[in-house]
């Protein structure tokens, strides 16, 4: 059901934005929900973001994180594609 999808959708971007550091500074919660911000992609994007707008760092200092980004979307794309019907 579309509605369902997008009400799933909607809420779990909210929970990856909340425990990837989007809401708030990721350095004011604790140690384990640091770590645990490097489950999501946000976490990963919000973290190379920081770098450069706090830092200044350039594409190389956060090859990683966008190395990372990178491998999160080949995993999506592929769990999408064999769980989606193609009807073309």
């Amino acid at each position: 059901n579309p509605d369902q999808v997008s009400g799933f959708a909607v809420i779990t971007s909210l929970v990856m934005a909340a425990l990837g550091g989007c809401w708030w500074p990721i350095e004011v919660v604790s140690k384990p929900f640091q770590i645990l911000s490097f489950v999501f992609p946000t976490g990963w994007a919000i973290n190379g973001l920081h770098k450069v707008i706090s830092f200044g760092y350039g594409i190389t200092e956060i090859s990683s994180n966008l190395i990372v980004l990178a491998a999160f979307g080949v995993v999506f794309v592929i769990a999408a594609s064999r769980k989606l019907r193609w009807d073309l």
